[in-house]
């Protein structure tokens, strides 16, 4: 394992931990550190954590989420979906130990892959196991992002790999460097850390968890007034005639392709499963969508 470190180090890595995910250790390293799951949310294409959430919880204003039954799920099958990756490619050697990296580009920039995959050349690429109950028929933008990740942290820019068990599908994608993907990422992750150091508050966008971010840092109900922007009003007046139209307009569209369905589960578009029919209970059908 020394020789592989070694080699990461020559690309750019630098290896600062080896405690176990999940660890008190591990979650100290990370507290004022970006690692690979924190930059899709500093880029607001996480569909889980805003930019102004992940902010909130490094700066100490509010706890970060339990952990999820689903979470649990991905640590427990993660081994065996890497066993079961090499079993697959038994040519390649891979490298589950746990390693944490910074970067030489910055201290702050952590990486902690799933595995390394080593090829007969001796050359080194990141592996990442994903676990879903839901299908994955295409790679995730947050996954992708995260993998891009590893690949700038540790200077490993051989094609990634991340390998999923998805709805019961075994699936691989491959991950090529994006160098200006990479420049992108750096200068969103140092503009992040700026707002750390600086108390200072992300910009707020349109998502549920920036909005549910802002209930949690001011909980409290004070009897007192405030002057709202008559710009903003206006906007949300509009948003809100606007939501009732789309509102609309999603359950229209929904009830065609459910009565098009006739009673039938799954739904295709050109061979890819993009409906289901589910129901709760003894509760009528209604329709789930699964791709978007």
């Amino acid at each position: 394992m020394q020789k592989i470190i070694a080699k990461i180090q020559k690309s750019g890595g630098k290896l600062i931990g080896t405690h176990a995910p999940g660890s008190t250790e591990w979650h100290l390293q990370r507290a004022n550190a970006i690692g690979g799951s924190d930059i899709a949310p500093i880029m607001n294409r996480s569909p889980w954590t805003s930019a102004l959430n992940l902010w909130a919880q490094k700066s100490g204003k509010i706890l970060p989420p339990a952990g999820t039954m689903a979470m649990k799920l991905g640590n427990y099958f993660e081994p065996a979906i890497i066993k079961l990756f090499g079993d697959t490619h038994p040519h390649l050697t891979i490298h589950s130990d746990s390693l944490t990296f910074s970067s030489k580009l910055n201290d702050s920039f952590h990486a902690n892959p799933d595995a390394i995959i080593e090829d007969e050349d001796g050359e080194l690429s990141i592996l990442e196991i994903k676990f879903s109950r839901n299908p994955m028929n295409e790679l995730p933008e947050h996954y992708r992002l995260q993998v891009a990740w590893y690949q700038l942290v540790t200077g490993l820019h051989n094609p990634a790999v991340l390998c999923a068990v998805a709805a019961g599908e075994y699936r691989e994608f491959v991950i090529e460097y994006d160098q200006t993907l990479a420049e992108a990422m750096k200068e969103a992750a140092e503009g992040f850390l700026e707002l750390l150091s600086t108390d200072t508050e992300p910009t707020i966008e349109g998502s549920s968890s920036t909005y549910e971010t802002v209930r949690q840092l001011h909980p409290q109900i004070e009897d007192a007034e405030v002057n709202i922007d008559p710009d903003e009003f206006e906007k949300l007046q509009s948003a809100l005639q606007q939501e009732s139209f789309w509102k609309q307009q999603v359950l229209l569209r929904k009830s065609i392709i459910q009565n098009s369905m006739q009673g039938a589960k799954w739904g295709y578009v050109d061979g890819v499963n993009v409906v289901a029919l589910q129901s709760r209970g003894e509760g009528k059908p209604f329709l789930k969508i699964l791709e978007r």
